[in-house]
C-alpha cells in the first residue's frame, strides 16, 4: 500500500476510536503523502491542525498506522503550506505518481458542529508565534506581523530557525465605532489594542489565540476563556479583541460579571428580564470579565447559561477572561464549567525577566520618555507578579 491507502485505512479505524466532533474537525481531509524509513508523513489543512494533531491524538494515529502495517510505524503531521513548498523536493521522492499532493477539502460542514471539548494548548502553538516577531535591539517593542518563509524541515525545528509567523490580519478599513460596547454607555480603552500590547513568552499563547478568533468571530475556539492572575492583560485583551471586531462592524457587549449580575437583579425587580435578555441575546460578540464572579450565583449563573447557549447556537462569539481555569472555580455548576472548556482556554502566567524588560521598553516609548537601558534593567530584574504593578 502507498502512503495514501494506508492512512486511508487507518482513518477508518481512526474513526471508531475517537468522537465524530474530533474526527470531523482535526482528520476529515488529511492526506498520506509519504511513507519511508517506518515514517508516515501525512498532510493537513493548516499549522493549528498538524500542531494539535502531533500533540493531542499522535498515540492514537501511531497505533492505528503501526496496526494497519503490521510493524511500528511513525506518523508525522505536516501543514499543507509546508509540503507545498516543498513540492519540487517531494514529487521527485514520490516519482511517477501525478496525484495532487492534498485531497480536495470537502464542503464545509455547518457551523454549529463545530466540535466541543478543550482544545489542547498546543492547538494555537503556532499562531503563538504571531506573538513575537522580531524584537528591536533598542526597544524591545513588538513589530507587524510578518509572513512566514517555508520551514526548513517537516514538523523539526532547528533551535537557530526562524520563528514561524502567521500570515498578517487583512486590513480592516477604518470606522467610527458606532455599535454598542456595554450597557452604562462606556467606550473600549484606546490604549488597549493588539499594537501596544507586549506579548512575552508568558502571555504569547493567549495574544495568538485573541489574534487569532478576530478572523472568524464564532468559527472556531469558541468560546475563548482567557485565564491568569491579576495585573497581566487579560482585560487588555478583551478590549483588543473588542475594537477589532468592532472595526469590523460587529455589534460587541463588554460587560464584567458583577455588572452583569446587578442589571439581572435590576431586571427582576423592574421586571425588564426579557429586555436584559434581548440586549445580550442580540450581540455578534459577549465579552465578559471577572466571570469567576458569577461562580455561586444561582440567578447569575442561570440567566448566563440561557445566554451562553442562545449565543453559541447561533455562532456567535464569546470570550471569557477569569483569574483561575474552570476547574477552579469551586462553586460553579458542572454545566457551566463544560460548557466554559468547549472552546479554547489560554493562559497568561507572570512576566519573566526578558518579558519585563520588553514592557518596561514600551511603557517608556509610548511615553516618550528617554530612560537608560542600565535603570531599566534594574527595574526588570526583580522578580514581579504583576504587570500592573511593574
Amino acid at each position: 500500500m502507498d502512503a495514501r491507502q494506508v492512512w486511508q485505512t487507518a482513518l477508518e479505524r481512526i474513526q471508531q476510536r475517537v468522537t465524530h466532533g474530533a474526527y470531523t474537525t482535526w482528520f476529515r481531509g488529511s492526506v498520506g503523502v509519504e511513507l519511508a524509513q517506518r515514517t508516515l508523513v501525512v498532510a493537513v489543512s493548516n499549522t493549528f491542525a498538524a500542531e494539535h494533531l502531533a500533540v493531542r491524538f499522535a498515540d492514537v494515529a501511531r497505533t492505528v498506522v503501526s496496526q494497519t502495517l503490521g510493524a511500528p510505524t511513525e506518523v508525522r503531521f505536516v501543514p499543507a503550506a509546508t509540503l507545498r513548498a516543498m513540492g519540487a523536493a517531494l514529487g521527485q521522492e514520490r516519482g511517477p505518481d501525478t496525484r495532487p499532493l492534498l485531497a480536495p477539502e470537502p464542503p464545509a460542514a455547518p457551523r454549529r458542529r463545530v466540535a466541543r471539548g478543550t482544545r489542547a494548548r498546543a492547538e494555537v502553538a503556532q499562531s503563538a508565534a504571531l506573538a513575537a516577531p522580531p524584537r528591536s535591539a533598542a526597544s524591545g517593542l513588538v513589530g507587524p506581523l510578518r509572513a512566514q518563509p517555508p520551514l526548513p524541515g517537516m514538523l523539526e525545528r532547528s533551535a537557530t530557525s526562524a520563528t514561524p509567523v502567521a500570515p498578517p490580519l487583512a486590513p480592516v478599513e477604518p470606522r467610527a465605532i458606532s455599535r454598542p460596547w456595554s450597557s452604562d454607555g462606556a467606550r473600549p480603552n484606546p490604549r488597549f489594542t493588539f499594537e501596544t500590547f507586549t506579548a512575552g513568552t508568558n502571555c504569547r499563547f493567549a495574544f495568538a489565540a485573541a489574534q487569532e478568533i478576530t478572523r472568524a468571530p464564532g468559527e472556531r475556539y469558541n468560546p475563548l476563556f482567557i485565564y491568569g492572575s491579576v495585573g497581566l492583560g487579560k482585560t487588555h485583551l478583551l478590549h483588543a479583541i473588542g475594537q477589532r471586531l468592532m472595526e469590523q462592524g460587529l455589534r460587541v457587549v463588554y460587560v464584567t460579571a458583577e455588572r452583569f449580575t446587578n442589571e439581572i437583579v435590576e431586571a427582576i425587580r423592574q421586571r425588564t428580564t426579557q429586555r436584559f435578555r434581548d440586549r445580550y441575546r442580540a450581540a455578534d460578540a459577549l465579552l465578559m470579565d471577572d466571570i469567576q464572579f458569577i461562580a455561586g450565583r444561582e440567578s447569575t449563573e442561570e440567566e448566563f447559561f440561557h445566554t451562553f447557549n442562545w449565543l453559541h447556537e447561533a455562532n456567535k462569539l464569546i470570550v471569557l477572561a477569569s483569574d483561575r481555569p474552570p476547574r477552579a472555580m469551586r462553586h460553579l455548576h458542572d454545566r457551566l464549567r463544560s460548557r466554559f472548556e468547549w472552546g479554547l482556554l489560554a493562559d497568561i502566567q507572570p512576566p519573566d525577566y526578558e518579558s519585563r524588560l520588553a514592557i518596561l521598553r514600551a511603557k517608556a516609548a509610548a511615553l516618550g520618555a528617554s530612560v537608560p537601558n542600565e535603570s531599566l534593567i534594574q527595574l526588570a530584574h526583580p522578580v514581579c507578579e504583576s504587570v500592573r504593578e511593574l
